[in-house]
């Protein structure tokens, strides 16, 4: 589908979200202000379905370090973030987008004296651990763009398993009985 023919969406803002994203350089898409459960950003129509989780680097750093997570789901109860992680266990597609290249995590272009090589550890803990899929956006428009990239995929699936056919009952085979 060409950029001028993509299908319009509408994308739901969290209310609390501090730093909102901007969408008017995405074609096609509206954004809605509403109280997500969990999240930054969901698709209208499917907030119980798509969970995205929007952090700077440095926000992204200081949730590391402040103790809002641990590297472990059976620690959930811990801190905040980790209730929130595991919320969006719930969601049938939860996305983490971060709003700077993983380059710019390894020359520790943030704030904190953290160590580069612990955040890329614990991200990665975070796509095993809980399942979470990250990207990492080069800048604030590519992290607009790939959310409702993120939102689009997510709708053309729906659609194409709506399209596949679907399996017709089995049969039951007669089998004779053999003689005892």
């Amino acid at each position: 589908m060409s950029r001028q023919t993509e299908q319009p969406i509408t994308i739901i803002q969290d209310t609390r979200e501090q730093t909102p994203l901007c969408f008017d350089h995405v074609p096609g898409v509206t954004v809605e202000r509403r109280t997500l459960d969990t999240g930054d950003y969901s698709l209208d129509g499917h907030v119980r379905e798509v969970c995205i989780e929007r952090k700077s680097a440095d926000d992204l750093v200081g949730t590391m370090l402040n103790g809002y997570v641990s590297m472990s789901r059976r620690d959930w109860h811990m801190g905040r973030f980790n209730r929130e992680l595991f919320r969006m266990t719930r969601y049938r597609t939860a996305w983490l987008v971060v709003e700077c290249p993983r380059g710019s995590i390894l020359a520790h272009a943030y704030r904190s004296m953290c160590d580069p090589a612990a955040v890329i550890a614990w991200v990665r803990s975070l796509q095993i651990n809980w399942g979470l899929h990250v990207y990492w956006a080069e800048n604030r428009l590519d992290a607009a763009s790939e959310i409702a990239a993120i939102c689009r995929a997510y709708l053309a699936e729906l659609r194409e398993i709506r399209r596949r056919p679907r399996p017709r009952p089995a049969r039951p085979v007669p089998c004779p009985m053999p003689d005892v």
